[in-house]
Order: C-alpha cells, then structure tokens, then sequence
C-alpha cells in the first residue's frame, strides 16, 4: 500500500529515529520514521500497520527497513539516520545530497551505499572484540550449510577489513524488496537459534550489526554495481535544511588535517610563550 498524504510517491528517503527531534531536515521527499518505542514526533512509526517494532532493542533500524519493504511501494526508496546523511564534500565541507541528487546517480548504478569503513583489522577480529560474542560466526554458518555458493564471498568479506556499514542505502523499491526477503529469512530463522537473553543492552542489538555485515554479503553475491557516498555524522545538523539553503556541516576530518599542518608552525610559539611565563613565575 501508498502511504496516504501530499508527497511525491515516486521515491522517498526514510530517516529513522528513535526520539523526537526539534529540527528536523527540510527536504522533498525526506520523511521521519520513528521506530522502537514512539516517543517522537516522527511522521510514521514502525508499530503502525504491518511491522516488527517490539523487536527495536535487538534489532535497531532494521524494524524500520522491515516496516519500508511491507507497507510502502515507492519507486525508489533509502535508509538514513537521524544523524547521518548521505553527503557530498566540497572544500572540507559536508553538503547532504538531496533525494533527486541520488536519484540521478541510479541511472548508472543498481545502489546507493555509504563509503566503505576502514576497521583495521579483519572484519571477524573486529566484531567479536567490539561485542565479545559469537553471533557473526553462527550466522554466516547458518547461510553457508543452506547454500554452499555464499561459502567463498562470505569467508572472503570477513577477512577484510573494509565493508559498507550503517545500514543506509538508495536503490529502487524492487532491489530492496528482494534483499529483505532475504535478509529477513536469516534473521528470524537465526533469532531462533540463538539465546541472548544474558547479553548485555548492547550485545542485544545483534541483529541490526549482524545485518551490516550481511548486506555487504548480498550486494557481493548479487554482483551490483554500487555508487559510494560519503556520510555526514553529526547530532546537531543546521535545521530547518531546504533545498533552497545552503546544507553545510563542518567535516571534522578536514579540521584535524588543517589542525596537524599548523601544529608545527604555532606549537613553537605557544611553547615559548609557556616558558616565558614560567621563567617570570620562578622569578
């Protein structure tokens, strides 16, 4: 079904939160989709019509991405967060694509992904450190004794120490119908397999982790060409962002560049400065 409303149906981007936000972002075709318990002034939630939203605490936005794939059929559609958009960086500055701008880039493309990560070490080694668990392991287990041809891509991908994460995308509706279709499939087989009921809050959220490595698992598999963005990460966007205004958010990363080139030119002054100080102290 259409979601009722005076919108564009054609495509959409869904930013998904979980707590009420006093600025939103402006933009055609941006929509807020609360999700786990509701208490936000999100436009749509996902305990509303067909969804999975009691499962929030372990699996994250994903009860979003579920309530996407049952009750929406826009021509194209995506996945954001709250607090991270994707972006373009022009002069160290972030500036957030608009849905139109990412809609341009599937004509060439089959997704829309964020940039890959960098985690320094193999994907495996850094997910157990991080969630002290072995709930990655079972999984690709699980899918590998199904189908035996998921095998060489998923030993492969977890050797790696660079993969898509967050969970966001662009692509159309369709290609995100069939990866949740799959990616479903696993989880709720999974979920009945395993007992986290000890796991600390956070190890709780395995599925929504477990699903980020997945979705670099299906995107390898189905061979899809894929178009990577960077991401804006901030909890303080400028707000009310239109098309109209500029959408820019300082990029860390360029500050601390900017920060080590003059760190040897004023380091020397400041020092004397401190020593001067001091000398005159002692005297």
């Amino acid at each position: 079904m259409k979601i009722e409303g005076e919108m564009d149906m054609s495509k959409a981007m869904f930013v998904i939160t979980h707590k009420s936000i006093e600025k939103k972002i402006e933009l055609d075709d941006f929509y807020y989709l609360g999700v786990g318990n509701n208490k936000n002034n999100a436009e749509f939630k996902d305990s509303s019509m067909d969804n999975i939203s009691e499962k929030n605490p372990h699996y994250c936005e994903l009860t979003g991405l579920y309530w996407m794939w049952k009750n929406t059929n826009y021509e194209e559609i995506g996945l954001c967060h709250y607090r991270r958009f994707f972006c373009k960086i022009k002069q160290g500055m972030y500036k957030l694509c608009t849905v139109d701008e990412l809609s341009c880039y599937l004509e060439n493309v089959d997704i829309i992904l964020p940039k890959k990560v960098n985690v320094y070490m193999d994907y495996f080694t850094f997910y157990e450190k991080c969630l002290r668990n072995d709930a990655l392991r079972r999984c690709c287990e699980l899918i590998i004794k199904k189908d035996k041809t998921y095998e060489k891509i998923i030993n492969r991908l977890l050797r790696q120490n660079y993969y898509h994460c967050f969970n966001m995308f662009y692509c159309k509706k369709e290609l995100m119908n069939e990866y949740c279709q799959w990616l479903f499939e696993i989880l709720f087989d999974f979920e009945k397999k395993i007992d986290i009921t000890e796991w600390s809050a956070q190890q709780q959220r395995v599925y929504g982790f477990i699903a980020e490595f997945l979705m670099n698992v299906w995107i390898e598999k189905k061979g899809l060409i894929v178009k990577e963005i960077d991401v804006a990460q901030s909890e303080e966007f400028p707000a009310p962002m239109t098309t109209n205004a500029e959408i820019n958010v300082i990029n860390p990363n360029f500050l601390k560049k900017i920060l080590y080139k003059l760190l040897p030119i004023v380091w020397p002054l400041f020092s004397k400065r401190l020593i001067r100080k001091s000398v005159k102290g002692e005297k």
